[in-house]
């Protein structure tokens, strides 16, 4: 009897969570499971009714054949590139003056971070309006210091700048807030030891600070990057994937493949690879920034 109530008292945990976890199952993992599966498939429009028969690799290969996946590859290695090392050293910089004694500190904390507050949708259509070619409060400013007007959604680069500079300005309180983190980790005495054998800010930072930041470091890379790769509302609300497709990220890629040419195998296999690329990203920061740090 001792034993059975034991194994109750075990096994009672395990009850409260199982209807959540039956849930998530039915929730999460079906549809993962069923989108591989799909991406495996054919399932033409016409024959929409009969359901997705078995092609193998098929529409893997249409993608690597695809002009306007390509495309997406040339506009999303330039983002991620540019988004993420700005916003890196942006939020590096932030996050160093806002562990600086500076007056109204925690006022000014609380402004850094109210964009991660706002909806990605909210701010694509905000900027939107302020980068408006005519009526747009940017193009304003720039012209009463002498800047032609800029028709930043519909050129080229301006409309991949533009996606840039507004993915920028939502990822840097991120990357401040997780750095300050990082900092205000590191003891007192590693600095006091190192002014004392004469080591200037620049020492600091360089043989102290960053060392010691790189678990910070590899939290923020790895979740930016993973996020840039799957981004879809700024392209979407921001430009529309245009001028002529040279702004569509792969989820927007897939998106249209799904929702405007119905080939839901097709956008399927955008997903896993978007997945799998995701994977390997991650992987690449863990084996590169993961380090034990005992302080």
């Amino acid at each position: 009897m001792a034993n059975l109530a034991l194994a109750r008292r075990k096994a009672l945990p395990y009850t409260f969570v199982l209807p959540l976890s039956l849930v998530l199952l039915i929730v999460n993992f079906y549809p993962i499971l069923y989108s591989l599966r799909l991406s495996l498939s054919r399932w033409p429009i016409e024959r929409f009714m009969e359901g997705p028969s078995f092609a193998g690799l098929v529409n893997y290969q249409k993608l690597l054949e695809s002009e306007r996946m390509w495309s997406s590859v040339s506009f999303m290695l330039f983002y991620v590139i540019s988004f993420v090392s700005i916003v890196f050293v942006l939020g590096m910089v932030v996050a160093l003056l806002l562990d600086s004694r500076l007056p109204a500190r925690g006022l000014i904390r609380s402004i850094v971070v109210l964009p991660i507050a706002m909806a990605p949708l909210v701010i694509a259509l905000t900027w939107r309006a302020l980068l408006d070619s005519d009526f747009g409060l940017v193009n304003y400013l720039l012209g009463g210091l002498g800047v032609p007007k800029i028709a930043w959604i519909s050129t080229l680069p301006w409309a991949r700048i533009a996606i840039v500079i507004v993915d920028v300005w939502h990822g840097i309180p991120f990357v401040a807030i997780v750095m300050l983190a990082g900092l205000q980790a590191i003891p007192d005495e590693y600095y006091e030891a190192a002014r004392i054998d004469g080591g200037s800010r620049w020492q600091l930072f360089w043989r102290i600070s960053l060392p010691l930041l790189r678990p910070a470091v590899l939290v923020a890379a790895v979740v930016l990057t993973t996020n840039a790769v799957r981004m879809f509302d700024l392209s979407y609300a921001l430009t529309s994937g245009g001028p002529q497709a040279s702004t569509e990220t792969f989820a927007f890629f897939a998106f249209v493949q799904a929702f405007q040419a119905f080939n839901l195998p097709l956008a399927a296999a955008v997903s896993w690879f978007i997945f799998a690329l995701n994977l390997v990203i991650t992987l690449v920061f863990v084996r590169v920034l993961y380090v034990k740090v005992e302080v």
